[in-house]
This record gives C-alpha cells, sequence and structure tokens, in this order.
C-alpha cells in the first residue's frame, strides 16, 4: 500500500529529534522493548515518524509505552527515541487523544505540586517526623525526597537510612522541605506548557531555600529531571554518592552477613544516565553478601512499569511488567531483591503482596542500614 509522505510534519519531527534520520530499521528497539505486541511496535512508529506520517492510531498506543529506555540504551545509531515517544505524546496532547486520567494528574500537581493528592498537611505530617534528623543550618548535602514518599511510611523508612548512613559517613544532612514533585511526570505526558511553567517556578524555589553544594535523590527520576534545570548544584542519586564514600574510605561497612540478593536496575538509574556498576560496588562491598544477576540486567534489565508516567496513568502494561519482573527475582533463588528507586519499589512491593512469594523487596539503603546497625 503506497505512503503518502508528510514532508513538513517530517521536517518539524527531524527538527526535535535530529538523531531520528539515523534509524535504518535494524530492529533491535522492537526486539528488545518489553511491550512489544499487536498493538505497539515501536520500530513502526519511529518509520512512520521518518516519513512524516504519524496518526491518531499512534496516538493512542503512545501511552502504554514505560519509557524504559531499553530501546535508545541498545540502539545502534543512538536513535532518541524516547525523546521521539514524548514529541508524539505532545502531539497527542494538543489532538486531544490521552488517557483521561491524565487531566486529574495535571490538576493535581498544579493545586498540590504532587501527582497524588497530598495536601499541606500531609506534607507538615510528613516532616514532623524527620525534625530531629536533618540539619537545614549548614548541611553538607541535603535530600530531595520523592513526593510519594509523602503518605508511604515503608518509602519513609528509606529517607530514614538514608539519613543515618550518611550520618555515619560523617555528613551533616538537610532536607528540601518544599516537597515538591520533580517534574518528572509532566514531561513524560507530554505537556510541554505546563512543564516549562512549573519547573520555572520549582527550580527558583529549590535554589533559593537549598543552602548545600549536592542535592541526593532517592528517586532516579528526581534525578534525571532535577539535572534538566537547576545549574549551580551538583544533583546525585544516593548510590552514586554512597559508592564514593564507601571507596574513599569515609563509609565502613564491618558487620558481615550470609545472605543472597539479586538487584533490579531502575530504567532512569540505568539506561537513562548509565549508573549501572555503582550500586552493585555498593552491594559488593558488604561482607557475606552475594550477588546474583536476573536473566535482564543492566542495559537490558525489564522494567517495572512505572516510568513514563505508568505509575499514576496505570497503563494496561504496568502491572504486568512489575509481575514478570518480580518472577524473573525470584527464579534467581535469592532471599531478597533490592532497589534503588521509590516507583520500582512501590510496583515490586504491590506484585508480591499479590503473587505472595518469599523474596523480600527491599530498598538498597534499607538493606544498608540494616546491616549497619546502631
Amino acid at each position: 500500500m503506497p505512503v503518502t509522505v508528510n514532508f513538513e510534519l517530517r521536517e518539524e519531527l527531524l527538527k526535535l529529534v535530529p538523531t531520528l534520520s539515523l534509524c535504518y530499521q535494524c530492529g533491535t528497539c522492537s526486539t528488545y522493548c518489553p511491550i512489544t505486541d499487536e498493538s505497539y511496535n515501536i520500530r513502526l512508529i519511529v518509520k512512520k515518524a521518518q516519513l512524516g506520517v504519524v496518526d491518531p492510531k499512534d496516538f493512542k498506543v503512545i501511552w502504554d509505552c514505560v519509557t524504559c529506555g531499553t530501546c535508545q540504551a541498545l540502539c545502534p545509531n543512538n536513535v532518541e527515541i524516547v525523546n521521539l515517544v514524548e514529541v508524539i505524546r505532545t502531539m497527542a496532547m494538543k489532538s486531544k487523544v490521552f488517557p483521561t486520567k491524565i487531566n486529574e494528574i495535571l490538576w493535581k500537581i498544579y493545586e498540590n505540586q504532587n501527582p497524588w493528592g497530598y495536601t499541606v498537611t500531609d506534607k507538615r505530617r510528613f516532616l514532623s517526623q524527620f525534625s530531629g534528623l536533618i540539619n537545614n543550618e549548614n548541611p553538607d548535602v541535603v535530600i530531595y525526597p520523592c513526593c510519594l514518599s509523602v503518605g508511604d511510611p515503608r518509602l519513609q523508612r528509606h529517607i530514614k537510612a538514608l539519613i543515618r548512613v550518611l550520618t555515619k559517613a560523617g555528613l551533616k544532612v538537610g532536607m528540601y522541605t518544599g516537597l515538591s514533585c520533580c517534574g518528572d511526570i509532566i514531561l513524560h505526558t507530554g505537556n510541554k506548557a505546563f512543564y516549562e511553567e512549573y519547573t520555572t517556578k520549582l527550580r527558583d524555589s529549590i535554589m533559593n531555600n537549598v543552602k548545600a553544594p549536592i542535592i541526593v535523590t532517592l528517586s532516579p527520576h528526581c534525578e534525571y529531571a532535577l539535572k534538566k534545570y537547576l545549574k549551580g548544584v551538583k544533583v546525585v542519586h544516593y548510590v552514586e554518592l554512597l559508592d564514593e564514600l564507601i571507596r574513599s574510605g569515609k563509609l565502613k561497612i564491618n558487620k558481615k552477613v550470609d545472605i543472597t540478593v539479586t538487584y533490579h536496575d531502575p530504567c532512569y538509574l540505568s539506561k537513562h544516565q548509565r549508573v549501572i556498576e555503582e550500586p552493585r560496588r555498593v552491594i559488593t562491598s558488604i561482607p557475606g553478601v552475594r550477588l546474583v544477576e536476573m536473566v535482564h540486567s543492566r542495559e537490558k534489565s525489564l522494567c517495572c512499569g512505572a516510568g513514563g508516567g505508568g505509575i499514576a496513568l496505570e497503563t494496561r502494561v504496568s502491572t504486568e511488567l512489575s509481575k514478570r519482573r518480580l518472577k524473573e527475582a525470584v527464579d534467581t533463588g535469592a532471599s531478597v531483591v533490592l532497589t534503588a528507586c521509590t516507583y520500582c519499589f512501590r510496583m515490586l512491593e504491590d506484585a508480591n503482596k499479590v503473587m505472595r512469594t518469599n523474596l523480600k523487596v527491599m530498598d538498597l539503603v534499607e538493606f544498608l542500614d540494616s546491616v549497619m546497625g546502631d
């Protein structure tokens, strides 16, 4: 069937995604894409974009993408496929072809600075439990907590664990008390105008209130988002900082444990930011810990299903991906599956409740803190 090339749209897409022209349809992207099926084929979407023939059908299926970046990380020509997905989502938003839940999510962010609907009272309650743990007068580092943790006691334990571990390394630890969403979900749901407006205000708030040279995140999504618009302050994920502290000798782990663990690579840490060996060095620095890898790991790690707004949109693929990933963890024979992402932890923990495995899901810093003890 002949295709009529839309040269105007083709040129527009090439300006927004300059690497689009480099795709030669090798099929690596669709081969490794975790959600490829009869309705979603990223290779076909890329080809149609090259011809400028993106249509309403693409607008509908593009929301299934979890922007895990596997396609992009493994692409031999480094085509910016995730960028293309976000561009098409912006087109879909303009054409009013998007999941109805997006409006609800964006309004919650607009009104409460988070997509979960947590109020000012919820934020005050959250902050009250950290009053005796943080030092915002003259901190060496400031923690930027993921807004998801405001209403989740389990995630709050991860923050406390990070504070304790960093304090043991001799650091004065502060916290950003604005408790605003980093803008990750706005970015991935295609509303560019709101994203620019929101992140400009958030950037000014952070720069005016953070009194430390380093911002540390527990979520790779926060790190990825903050790096896009924060200048003059270093943003790192906590595994990068812990790896540095351990290798420099500032953080010592003397207690020995006898346990086998596996590690789930968060997509926005491993594929999008290439932080792959750092968490593994932290894990293997703990005496007695045996690390076994899942079938899919590092750049080929299977997504938990939360990325690209999936955790809030609850797309058809999100829960199935988390179950598939947990099954891979179980198959390693490990006692504990570790991760280093608030989204990944929530998805794997929820999948574990449904599947009722004997595996324990833990965040890496929580595990490290439990090993080090008092």
